[in-house]
């Protein structure tokens, strides 16, 4: 992952953003439509399987208390 993404921009940027496995393969098409990223190959499912693992969505089982307002 990092010798393709980092090649065009930081590693921040990828780390910033929370995306689904489907989400994240939009965002590897658009960057290769409209920002000359190349043909990722045999290495685009490993990046995708990467990046849902690391950078997916996160989803938080709970919700917080409601506020005692007596």
């Amino acid at each position: 992952m990092q010798a393709h993404c980092s090649a065009c921009h930081s590693l921040a940027l990828v780390a910033q953003n929370r995306m689904s496995r489907d989400n994240w393969r939009e965002t590897i098409l658009w960057m290769q439509q409209k920002q000359g990223l190349w043909d990722l190959g045999d290495a685009e499912p490993i990046i995708l399987e990467y990046l849902e693992r690391n950078y997916g969505v996160v989803e938080v089982p709970w919700r917080r208390k409601p506020l005692d307002l007596e």
